[in-house]
């Protein structure tokens, strides 16, 4: 009986280290996803579509103190008058790429540098993106990007 009982242990904790797993590649796909709908899908709601609007927060920090803050909204009206830059055919490289989730929420770490289409290489980008899974999807809420030297 105590053999029995190990044993379901065993698998029970190999189940939800499984399971974790998987709702880790589905984030950091989410994630991918989004940043290649972003480089290269000219309909800019599919780009949208991998965020959660309604409570998205994006706060860009870049080389020599300049910041750029949006709401969802704002991002939604970016979309719509055209100011969230233009399609530009850039592939995205990630290093240190971290994810922890539990339940319907999640945080996820990485560096990212896009090459674009002439070869030259856009500075490296410390991002952390909050997500949050809705009828199924994981969804971004928040995003911090941050260049690095």
């Amino acid at each position: 009986m105590k053999k029995i009982l190990i044993t379901l242990a065993f698998l029970a904790i190999n189940l939800c280290a499984a399971m974790a797993q998987n709702e880790d590649a589905a984030i950091r796909k989410a994630i991918e996803e989004e940043t290649i709908t972003f480089h290269t899908n000219a309909d800019r709601n599919v780009f949208l579509s991998y965020w959660n609007i309604t409570d998205a927060t994006v706060m860009l920090y870049s080389g020599g103190g300049n910041v750029v803050s949006l709401t969802g909204a704002q991002m939604n009206d970016a979309t719509k008058n055209g100011t969230i830059p233009p399609v530009d055919g850039s592939v995205a490289s990630y290093e240190n790429f971290l994810v922890r989730s539990s339940g319907n929420v999640a945080w996820a770490s990485f560096t990212q540098q896009d090459t674009k289409k002439d070869g030259t290489k856009t500075p490296r980008m410390q991002q952390f993106r909050l997500m949050e899974k809705i009828n199924g999807a994981w969804k971004i809420t928040s995003s911090s990007v941050h260049e690095l030297k």
